[in-house]
């Protein structure tokens, strides 16, 4: 209840912000994976822990669940406030990422990418999982 308590909170502020017109943009699992590594994006995995714990975490992203009341405080922490960082999402399918692209994009977020296929993979492509690339657990191992 609380998951989706935060989710409904964090979803009913980016819809108070209004419209946009930018072109979405999109990109692969795999150049969003590259890209995160060379340091070129910030990739945030927006799924649930409960997902996170069955597939496990893309090797360069930061686990930031969309679901959980301090997500965008969590954004903005890891972009230090720059909403004109390239920022990557990736979800399961596309299905959230692509929804959450278009909500940061309401309230001025202006790089944000979509990594449409998602970690297991949909109508965009592969996935993360299926491409091979690699991932770490969930939560972090000592």
């Amino acid at each position: 209840m609380i998951a989706r308590r935060g989710f409904v909170v964090s979803a009913a502020c980016f819809l108070m912000a209004g419209s946009v017109s930018a072109a979405p943009r999109r990109m692969t699992a795999r150049q969003a994976h590259a890209a995160a590594a060379r340091g070129e994006l910030l990739l945030l995995d927006i799924r649930t822990r409960s997902e996170w714990k069955q597939t496990g975490i893309g090797a360069s992203a930061q686990p930031v669940s969309m679901h959980e009341p301090n997500f965008l405080v969590r954004l903005q922490q890891l972009t230090h406030g720059d909403k004109s960082r390239p920022v990557a999402l990736i979800c399961a399918v596309g299905g959230r990422s692509k929804s959450i692209q278009n909500a940061l994009a309401r309230i001025g977020y202006s790089a944000v990418i979509d990594v449409s296929e998602g970690m297991i993979g949909g109508v965009h492509g592969t996935g993360w999982i299926k491409s091979g690339l690699p991932v770490r657990p969930y939560p972090p191992q000592k």
